[in-house]
């Protein structure tokens, strides 16, 4: 079992990288995987930081990276708790 974490791990996590725009900008994928990579909350995070980068203040995308980065966090504290609660329970 333990041997099937790390292939598990990898074939989860480089679709989600992949899909994030952050090794190359989605604007330059098709425009099917475009459509697909929106469903990556990590795609908008990533895009986010760069109009952070470019001192684009004023734009949407930025803002709305911002909310999907401070959900993400809620959530995973909040699972977090929840987990540590029923294993010390």
């Amino acid at each position: 079992m333990e041997y099937a974490y790390a292939p598990f791990i990898s074939g989860v996590t480089l679709p989600i990288m992949l899909l994030s725009g952050i090794l190359l900008p989605m604007d330059l994928a098709p425009r099917w995987l475009q459509v697909v990579s929106y469903a990556n909350p990590f795609r908008h995070i990533v895009d986010g930081m760069r109009f952070a980068f470019r001192s684009d203040f004023g734009a949407p995308r930025l803002y709305a990276g911002l909310g999907v980065a401070l959900a993400l966090a809620v959530l995973s504290l909040v699972l977090g708790a929840r987990s540590f609660r029923k294993e010390h329970a």
